[in-house]
Order: structure tokens, then C-alpha cells, then sequence
């Protein structure tokens, strides 16, 4: 990759969406640019192991962000784990190779205490792991745990009970996800402004709409990709209404 033969102070660099990027390559970047890269955004669909410890050689990476992790294994974690601890954005989205339990290491280790912005998408993540992550990561604004399906209200009362800077939640996909622990939402996260429940499919309707009744500056997505507008008024105050309308006068 000539990018870092001949730039070799460049710190930021985006080559997502690159698609047939080698190992080779990936190599060079990590040899060329360890001591000056901060900033690095990757398609990883060919990109094995090697090119994870490669890039491990980057201490002071502050974002690192990896689409199609398909050939990352648990190994590779273990790299991010043992020298990126300054990162301040992970993503790591469709690694089918990595499993929960090391997943769960990963953050359980509490090396990632710095991160602000989490992306883990298609991973076999469960209610444990994200119970490492919010004891890990107390500082999230933006946390998208899309189709993760094995997470239910017990992972999402855990985001909620300690992740009280999020600003942005996405939970697209979370077939498993009732949503009766959002109602805490308004004391426990009052900095949410975007949360995202499209295809949770048992996501309780009324809760949602009461939630944004609550925290009308917060942009809610249901499960059809529609936005949910509060109520002009509660079923308690249609009824009330519907009482006290006048007779009608007789001619």
C-alpha cells in the first residue's frame, strides 16, 4: 500500500467499503504508521489475524473501525485488548468468528474504559457481555448493539441503569426486547436524544409513545422504521373528556 510507504505521518485514514484489501497491505500500514496513526476505518472481509496484529502495533489508535470482521477470531480481540487501550470509537461489525465468551473478555478486562462510541453489530453477544461492557465503558454517548439478538430487558436494563451519558441507542433487531425497562429512561438517561428499535418485533407500542409523551426532544424508531409521535392525549384524559362533554340542548 503506497499510502504508507510514503506518508508516514498520516493519522487518519478511511478504506471502508475498499473491498479485496490484503493482509500484506494492512501489514505495511501497521509497520509504516504505528507511531503516527490515530484514526483508522477498515473493510475486513479478507483481512486475517495478521493484519490484526499488525495494526496492534498502532498505541495510539483512537478509532478503529472494522466492517465484514469475517475472518477476525478470538485472537484478534486479545491484540485490542493488550494494546489499544486508548481507543475512544470500536466498531466491530459481522466477525461470525468471534465468540461470546471472548467478547466478553474483552471488555471485562476494563482496558477499553476510555471509549465513547461503541458499534457491535452481528455478534454473538448476550446479557453478560453487555454487562461488562457497561461496567467497562461508563462514559458512552453512542451505543448500537444491532442484531445481537440474544440480548433481552436484562442486557437493555443494564445500559440503562448505568450508561446515564448515551445519547444515542440503536437496538435494531433485538427480536427478544419488551422495552417495559424504557420507562426509566427519562431519570437514568436524560441525554438520549435518538433510540432505535426497528424489526423489535415485542416492543410494548404504548411504552414508546409514552416515553417520547416524556422526552419529547427524543427521536424514537419503531419496529416499521417509523417514528413515534406522542399522543395528544392519554386514553385517561380522552376518557375524561368524553365525560364531561355538554348534553345536547333540546330544540
Amino acid at each position: 500500500m503506497k499510502i504508507a510507504s510514503h506518508c508516514s505521518e498520516l493519522e487518519s485514514l478511511n478504506i471502508d467499503g475498499i473491498t479485496r484489501i490484503t493482509d500484506s497491505a494492512v501489514c505495511l500500514l501497521g509497520d509504516n504508521l504505528h507511531s503516527s496513526l490515530q484514526h483508522l476505518e477498515v473493510d475486513g472481509e479478507d483481512l486475517t489475524d495478521a493484519s490484526y496484529l499488525s495494526l496492534s502495533k498502532c498505541i495510539y489508535l483512537k478509532t478503529f473501525a472494522v466492517s465484514y470482521a469475517e475472518e477476525m477470531t478470538d485472537q484478534s480481540l486479545e491484540y485490542i485488548k493488550q494494546k489499544m487501550k486508548e481507543l475512544r470509537w470500536l466498531k466491530l461489525r459481522r466477525g461470525s468468528k468471534l465468540t461470546t465468551s471472548a467478547l466478553n473478555n474483552l471488555f471485562k478486562s476494563c482496558c477499553l474504559k476510555h471509549l465513547a462510541h461503541l458499534d457491535l453489530d452481528s455478534l454473538s453477544l448476550d446479557d453478560r457481555c453487555v454487562a461488562s461492557i457497561t461496567s467497562c465503558c461508563r462514559n458512552l454517548r453512542s451505543f448500537s448493539l444491532a442484531w445481537c439478538w440474544e440480548i433481552s430487558d436484562v442486557g437493555l436494563e443494564d445500559i440503562i441503569l448505568h450508561c446515564s451519558k448515551l445519547e444515542v441507542l440503536d437496538l435494531t433487531g433485538l427480536y427478544k426486547l419488551t422495552g417495559v425497562c424504557l420507562l426509566k429512561v427519562p431519570n437514568l438517561v436524560p441525554r438520549l436524544r435518538y433510540l432505535n428499535l426497528e424489526q423489535c418485533n415485542d416492543i410494548i407500542d404504548a411504552i414508546l409513545t409514552e416515553l417520547v409523551k416524556v422526552m419529547p426532544y427524543l427521536k424514537v424508531i419503531n419496529y416499521y422504521g417509523e417514528v413515534v409521535e406522542p399522543s395528544s392525549l392519554s386514553s385517561s384524559e380522552s376518557e375524561h373528556e368524553d365525560s364531561v362533554q355538554p348534553s345536547p340542548v333540546s330544540p
